[in-house]
Parts: C-alpha cells; sequence; structure tokens
C-alpha cells in the first residue's frame, strides 16, 4: 500500500502514515517497522512510503514501511503586498 507520511515523533519512536486510499484510516506506524539502518529508522512529514497493512489488537499499523521518496521542501518568506497586518 502507498501512503504519505504525516507525523513523526523520533523521540518516541513513532509516527502515522495517510493512506493514498481515501476509505482507509491513517495507520500507525512505529520506528522497529522502518525497513532502514537503525541510526535512519525515522520519517518525516510529506515523506512518501510503501508499506504493509496489518491490523493489531484492531488497530491498523503499518509494517515493512519503505520510503520512496524524502522531498526538500524549502518555503521562503514572500513580502506581502501593503504589508503585514
Amino acid at each position: 500500500m502507498l501512503g504519505t507520511a504525516t507525523k513523526f515523533d523520533r523521540i518516541k519512536g513513532y509516527g502515522f502514515i495517510l493512506p493514498d486510499d481515501a476509505t482507509q484510516p491513517d495507520f500507525f506506524v512505529l520506528s522497529r517497522f522502518i525497513l532502514e539502518p537503525k541510526c535512519r529508522r525515522f520519517l518525516f512529514a510529506g515523506w512518501r512510503v510503501e508499506f504493509d497493512p496489518v491490523e493489531v489488537d484492531g488497530n491498523p499499523q503499518a509494517h515493512n514501511v519503505r520510503i520512496i521518496s524524502r522531498p526538500i521542501a524549502i518555503q521562503r518568506s514572500v513580502p506581502t503586498p501593503g504589508g503585514v497586518k
């Protein structure tokens, strides 16, 4: 299944993935299920992932999470015409 990481707490080691299929709920993911070297088992919001959906105690979880793309977004401040009010 494909999805996009929405939140991830690197300290606590868990986060959420929003699947591309809008009929599915958000999937909970633990860092240990991210298929990366141990030092890089984390996600940032906006990263595209592929994962295996699993139901644990009635809750949707993502296992075998593979990172597909790591977009880097740089926001630049743009002055507002007339200044900020």
